[in-house]
């Protein structure tokens, strides 16, 4: 039985995480979510989806609402990483934009993201003068 792990990242951590699955879970494949094959999923009996969470943006969402008819009788668990805490009013809002249907039968964690400081690049040049 193999899982497909599914992830779209923006700045880095949800691919580390996917990585580190791929790691652990035995007969897994990685897939960024842009390059998956959806004509590939008969293939698998379990799916991971990872996907960033910005200003209520979750891709991860998307991309199972999109293949839901295909995989609603698979194994499927979703990770969504963001610096806003699981359990505050934002993120369960976010969270409930799913349908129901999907909140029911799907595995979900939040985990935690990075900052990326802007500084890094261009600010440091600017206050450096």
């Amino acid at each position: 039985m193999k899982t497909a792990i599914i992830y779209k990242s923006k700045s880095g951590s949800t691919k580390q995480y996917s990585q580190w699955l791929h790691e652990s879970v035995i007969n897994s494949d990685l897939f960024d979510m842009n390059d998956f094959p959806k004509s590939s999923i008969d293939q698998y009996c379990t799916f991971i989806i990872g996907s960033y969470e910005i200003c209520g943006e979750v891709p991860a969402f998307d991309f199972i609402t999109s293949v839901w008819d295909i995989v609603k009788d698979k194994k499927i668990y979703i990770f969504r990483v963001g610096l806003i805490p699981e359990d505050s009013k934002y993120s369960q809002d976010t969270f409930n934009k799913l349908p129901e249907e999907i909140r029911s039968k799907v595995k979900f964690i939040k985990l935690p993201g990075q900052i990326n400081n802007p500084f890094n690049k261009i600010g440091f040049k600017i206050f450096a003068k």
